[in-house]
């Protein structure tokens, strides 16, 4: 797999991205749309409001856990192939991706799953612990009068570690690269650690440098990612144990 050095994107190749990234938000919205409707209709149901359309308690309830199931199904995979998407045209700037190759993530729909599960139980995992501090602080501001600032200052260590779980989680930017390329997705995201190890000040580096450009910002970022996967060392003696490498092929 070769990269290009050219780090700019063409005015169709622009479109294309921005019909990408389209697709990808509407079906998200779609799948969102799936957990609102059940909660909807639950809040009816309570007595809150009256509207011709209502639902059981009980089977509101089942509808909310299937609509979350289906998310936790079907997002991993599509947000896989929208990386892919992404790889392919930073591998091969002539030549511009169909938009089917939105749809390869189902082609590692298992490794996908595993990533994006890994991915948010770690995030989950530092957002609960930043919200402790802000439950007591705002615990403590309510029985000091409760006004705004006390709102704001019970925020603050929340988004910290918002943002510490971030910086932190930028260490695993490169799995979606390995899991397209064969790996699966415990050592994935083992190598990703070991490629991303000091990188990852560049790679948040160009959020700013193009922040104001989304399409140009996540195609520099998997320029980036493709030429530091040139250094990848791919024999048995480099793999994270316990796990297999290349046993599929590459979706690349």
């Amino acid at each position: 797999m070769q990269t290009s050095p050219r780090a700019s994107l063409t005015g169709w190749q622009r479109a294309a991205a921005a019909g990408v990234e389209g697709v990808y938000v509407l079906l998200y919205l779609l799948l969102r749309l799936a957990d609102c409707l059940p909660l909807l209709w639950l809040w009816q149901d309570s007595g809150a409001a009256t509207a011709p359309l209502t639902m059981p308690r009980q089977l509101a309830l089942c509808a909310i856990a299937g609509a979350w199931l289906l998310q936790a199904l079907l997002l991993p995979p599509l947000r896989l192939g929208r990386e892919i998407w992404y790889y392919r045209l930073a591998a091969n700037p002539a030549q511009t991706p169909p938009l089917r190759v939105l749809f390869a993530g189902f082609r590692r729909f298992g490794d996908a799953i595993g990533w994006r599960w890994r991915f948010w139980w770690q995030r989950t995992t530092f957002l609960t612990l930043g919200f402790i501090p802000t439950a007591l602080i705002w615990g403590y501001g309510s029985m000091a009068g409760g006004s705004i600032l006390w709102l704001c200052a019970g925020c603050l260590p929340w988004f910290m570690a918002l943002l510490l779980a971030g910086v932190w989680q930028c260490r695993y930017a490169a799995t979606p690269l390995l899991l397209a390329d064969g790996w699966g997705a415990a050592a994935a995201m083992q190598l990703s650690v070991r490629l991303m190890r000091r990188k990852r000040g560049a790679y948040i580096n160009l959020w700013g440098t193009h922040f104001a450009c989304p399409l140009m910002r996540r195609f520099a970022q998997t320029t980036f990612l493709l030429e530091l996967h040139k250094t990848t060392i791919t024999d048995s003696a480099d793999q994270p144990k316990g796990n297999a490498c290349f046993l599929r092929p590459s979706l690349l």
